[in-house]
């Protein structure tokens, strides 16, 4: 038994694989897990694996329960991030609408990268609604 990220983990012996053990607590107590959810602990402690502290939410549940426990990395929240909401905003508006390259006035995603110390890549994944930051 040990720990992978802050959940605990088991290696099985046949087939030889290491396995949460919060997905078998909750294979063998609430059935098979339904496409496209997660297994999702109750009060955000990913070592409290007892039966009545699991259950299965979709992605955006989960989400919910980052927010509510105050544990979503990602926005303002992020560790590492490099930009703010603001930065965001202000890329955005710079550059345009998505396809927005080429119109009088607008800004390149290369300039806008060199400036914000990000990625070309980042900019585009921003510019383009497909990402938030990070």
């Amino acid at each position: 038994m040990g720990c992978r990220g802050r959940y605990v983990v088991v290696t099985l012996a046949a087939p030889r694989a290491k396995r949460y053990v919060h997905h078998l607590v909750a294979a063998a107590f609430l059935g098979p897990r339904p496409k496209g959810m997660d297994v999702a602990h109750w009060d955000n402690d990913g070592t409290n694996n007892v039966v009545t502290n699991l259950r299965y939410a979709t992605e955006v549940e989960n989400m919910a329960d980052k927010l509510r426990h105050g544990t979503d990395n990602r926005r303002e929240h992020a560790k590492y991030r490099k930009l703010s909401q603001i930065d965001v905003d202000e890329i955005r508006r710079r550059y345009g609408p998505p396809g927005g390259v080429g119109q009088p006035g607008l800004e390149s995603q290369r300039s806008l990268a060199a400036e914000f110390g990000v990625s070309q890549q980042r900019i585009s994944a921003i510019v383009n609604w497909r990402t938030w930051n990070l």
